[in-house]
């Protein structure tokens, strides 16, 4: 019994109840997905839509954290923008 595990042959065989990956399987599986990958590096347009909806859940998920001049204060905003802020704002450094 503990042979079987061994060298990776269920013990079973073909009674076995499990689905096992047989070494020919295995490799069609490997080419299925290595024909995927290529066809999505070739596929300009498919991949242009992954990366926008990648981009567009990103952007989603950062609703409301967004950073405006408004919601800093001044010592937080660098020297070379402080310009940006309104005199009074200005004023407050």
């Amino acid at each position: 019994m503990l042979t079987g595990r061994l060298l990776g042959v269920c013990q079973f065989g073909q009674g076995c109840r499990y689905s096992h990956l047989t070494p020919e399987l295995e490799s069609k599986l490997k080419y299925q997905i290595a024909q995927q990958k290529q066809l999505s590096v070739t596929d300009p347009v498919q991949a242009a839509r992954e990366l926008e909806e990648h981009v567009r859940q990103k952007l989603a998920g950062r609703q409301g954290s967004e950073v405006t001049l408004n919601n800093l204060s001044v010592d937080q905003v660098p020297p070379s923008i402080r310009h940006c802020l309104s005199p009074s704002r200005r004023a407050e450094v």
